[in-house]
């Protein structure tokens, strides 16, 4: 039985890659064309506001972030709204990218950033900029790859979309083998923790992060500070029990005037903590209005 899903596990993922040919797939799949896409972000001309680079060059990624990256940090570049989706990279490649934001902080709004290989990834260097009273961004969701992509609504009509779809679902549960496909280092969280206090972020969502208890402890010492203006707060998908939920109501009793919606769905949270969190939703004091 294990033989024959590993079959079609197979059979999915190596026609996913044929899919990758096919005329009909959409993305950035060649460097000439992140060049060419580089050059226009930086034209004084351009007017683009959200930009989606999902599947862009996958067999170059790491020279196609290198030139992205240096579009990014042009005074031209004003993008708002930026989601990057990142199949394997070198170790140096993330870095150069958050440096690009360190340069030119001031117009991103949301930043959505997607992983396909299981790999601990140090983000301390992002949060560490939200410190940075230019950086405005508001949005931040650290995710892995799903079956569903932005073109959710075309995977039915195109054959190549969803065969793609199907491939990198069975890739990622085959390296993956149970474990979470980004796990957030406590310095990462520390750091994140310490700037929710000044930054100007409302709403974070690490769904699929490996969170755990001892994590949400590191991040309520920064929900605590009532400083800390966020709004929206998900981590489905992790391994959070009803300690971490105890500590939420904790932190959200310490700061009551600004979350609005938490989400811990997925997550074995049930028991006297998970209760405690919930009755934060009868306080009047507090501006909680979905807990799930």
């Amino acid at each position: 039985e294990n033989v024959d899903i590993l079959l079609v596990l197979l059979f999915i993922y190596f026609s996913s890659i044929l899919c990758f040919v096919l005329p009909s797939l959409h993305g950035i799949e060649t460097l000439e064309s992140c060049k060419i896409l580089a050059a226009a972000l930086c034209s004084s001309s351009c007017r683009l506001q959200e930009l989606d680079l999902s599947r862009c060059c996958q067999s170059s990624e790491d020279q196609a972030l290198q030139l992205l990256s240096e579009a990014f940090r042009h005074p031209n570049f004003k993008i708002t709204v930026l989601r990057l989706e990142i199949c394997s990279i070198k170790h140096e490649t993330a870095p150069a990218l958050f440096s690009a934001f360190q340069e030119n902080p001031s117009h991103l709004r949301k930043l959505e950033l997607s992983f396909f290989l299981p790999l601990t990834l140090e983000l301390q260097q992002l949060f560490s900029l939200l410190a940075d009273p230019c950086f405005k961004l508001e949005t931040l969701r650290i995710a892995h790859l799903r079956l569903h992509t932005p073109d959710d609504n075309r995977l039915s009509s195109d054959p190549s979309l969803f065969c793609v779809a199907l491939g990198r679902l069975s890739w990622s549960l085959w390296k993956c083998n149970g474990c979470p496909l980004v796990q957030l280092q406590a310095d990462s969280l520390e750091t994140l923790a310490s700037v929710l206090g000044s930054c100007s972020l409302r709403s974070l969502d690490l769904s699929m992060c490996g969170l755990t208890d001892s994590s949400v402890e590191l991040l309520s010492a920064g929900l605590s500070n009532p400083g800390c203006k966020l709004e929206i707060l998900r981590m489905t998908h992790c391994s959070i029990t009803e300690a971490g939920a105890a500590c939420l109501a904790r932190a959200l009793s310490s700061n009551p005037s600004h979350m609005r919606e938490i989400d811990l769905s997925i997550n074995p949270v049930k028991g006297p903590g998970f209760d405690q969190l919930r009755s934060v939703l009868e306080d009047p004091a507090t501006r909680l209005e979905k807990l799930t």
